[in-house]
């Protein structure tokens, strides 16, 4: 089986788990706490960088799943007609497209991207790169990414940093894997952020206080959010 298929596999696995689905309810005070501070870190990168808000920025997602992230641009100035996803899961896309229908999906393998060179302003892959074994398929990603980005654009990453001793079928996005799969490129920074999942889940109904409190403990921080320019 090529990793491509490998890849659709496992995701198979996990809409069919009700364990996997409850883990990352968006409804769950934990997921929230989550996703409403990694929105806070990547608005501060947006200022940093001098892309907030987007205006007429374009914006691809890879590995888009149901468009959220995406979406979540259009808080920041971002148009619609101006936000692309692709994903390598068809039912994955038709959701997307379901709920987002200003919006430009495609299925489409990362490996091999049917747009022109330098297309967008940024591009996100969120949670793409640690579901990928296969390092030959990880780096024409990161090439193809580089490809359809215009100078001076950015790419931002977020993922795994340690490996989850629980799910054999994702591996850490170590800083040297990064560098590995985008070698060439000296303007990188690494930000640590999202309070261990379980931890988050379990203290979040509780006190975001705490969670807040604890995620000021670099060690606790189980991703990296990173960002590279062209």
């Amino acid at each position: 089986m090529d990793e491509a298929n490998r890849i659709k596999s496992v995701y198979q696995r996990y809409r069919a788990s009700k364990v996997c689905r409850a883990q990352w309810d968006g409804e769950l005070s934990g997921n929230k706490y989550i996703f409403s501070r990694r929105e806070e870190v990547l608005v501060e990168i947006l200022k940093h960088e001098g892309f907030f808000p987007i205006h007429d920025r374009k914006i691809l997602d890879i590995g888009c799943g149901g468009g959220t992230t995406l979406a979540g641009f259009l808080t920041w100035g971002a148009k619609p007609e101006n936000l692309y996803g692709v994903d390598l899961i068809p039912e994955r896309i038709e959701d997307a497209r379901s709920r987002y229908p200003a919006f430009t999906f495609y299925c489409a393998d990362a490996e091999h991207l049917e747009f022109p060179d330098f297309s967008f302003d940024m591009i996100i892959i969120f949670t793409v790169f640690s579901s990928i074994l296969d390092d030959s398929m990880a780096k024409k990603i990161a090439g193809e990414a580089m490809r359809v980005l215009k100078t001076g654009g950015l790419i931002i990453i977020y993922d795994v940093r340690y490996p989850n001793l629980f799910n054999p079928f994702v591996r850490a996005l170590t800083k040297q894997l990064v560098r590995k799969y985008f070698s060439g490129y000296t303007r990188l920074s690494f930000t640590a952020l999202t309070l261990i999942p379980t931890l988050a889940r379990f203290l979040g109904p509780l006190s975001y206080r705490l969670c807040y409190m604890l995620e000021k403990i670099s060690l606790l921080r189980s991703h990296y959010i990173t960002v590279i320019q062209k």
